[in-house]
């Protein structure tokens, strides 16, 4: 089901064609000054993101939520758009923290998706372009995420709106849940065996028949609108444009 601002560019009839938004690496971003509707901590998390990044002159912000460097959650690239790193912190203590190298393509689209349970540090799984990315993960265990931690930025760090990304990115999905996405067919919810995006429903809940904390999708308009169950519109900073093309094209 497309929604409005989802149609990207000519793909395959009968794709699904997410449309995208970009954001020029400077000044925007879309943020939420108030927790996230019905978010509490616990040791779990799930996310995916299409991005199609470009290259500047900091790192990279893709999510971030909470109000200090002791109490985050965050999914960034490196300046070069070619390093992941995705952290949990609350209370100065780390549920999550991993670096990855040279695991995403610069310019072009990528789809990242990972999940885990901190207590469990055999429930870890990181997937880029449904390849398998985690090599040994650090999950300290025991730790909750700090899910209804404030402000919350896409595109920027949460705590001090630097670091903003540049490029396109769309069909942003987040929730405290877990996934086993060791199993493919989990996987396939998200990502279609071609490397394209499927169709996740209009509130999201198509994965898990639940809809998720955030779900964003769309161009410049329509990305705003938080279709997941944690409350809607974000809020924008500066003027993010339309993505010439989309993760279907």
């Amino acid at each position: 089901m497309l929604l409005p601002g989802a149609v990207a560019s000519v793909v395959a009839e009968g794709a699904y064609a997410p449309a995208a938004t970009y954001l020029s690496g400077s000044s925007e971003y879309f943020y939420k000054s108030t927790a996230l509707t019905g978010a509490s901590d616990n040791k779990l998390w799930t996310f995916s993101c299409w991005v199609k990044p470009e290259t500047n002159s900091n790192e990279q912000m893709i999510f971030g939520l909470g109000p200090n460097g002791s109490n985050y959650m965050r999914v960034s690239l490196s300046a070069d758009a070619q390093d992941l790193g995705i952290y949990a912190r609350l209370s100065n203590n780390f549920a999550f923290a991993k670096a990855i190298p040279d695991v995403v393509t610069a310019s072009s689209w990528n789809h990242i998706i990972f999940s885990f349970d901190a207590s469990d540090d055999s429930k870890c799984h990181l997937y880029v372009n449904d390849t398998d990315a985690d090599a040994n993960p650090y999950v300290s265990g025991n730790y909750n995420v700090n899910h209804d931690g404030i402000p919350i930025r896409i595109g920027a760090l949460s705590y001090s709106a630097t670091w903003y990304y540049k490029g396109c990115l769309t069909e942003l999905w987040h929730d405290s849940t877990y996934i086993d996405l060791s199993v493919e067919s989990n996987r396939r919810k998200w990502i279609d065996a071609s490397g394209k995006p499927v169709d996740l429903g209009s509130d999201g809940s198509t994965p898990t028949a639940s809809s998720p904390l955030v779900y964003m999708t769309g161009n410049a308009t329509a990305f705003p609108t938080n279709h997941g169950s944690g409350g809607t519109p974000f809020s924008v900073n500066g003027t993010p444009d339309n993505c010439s093309d989309g993760p279907s094209s």
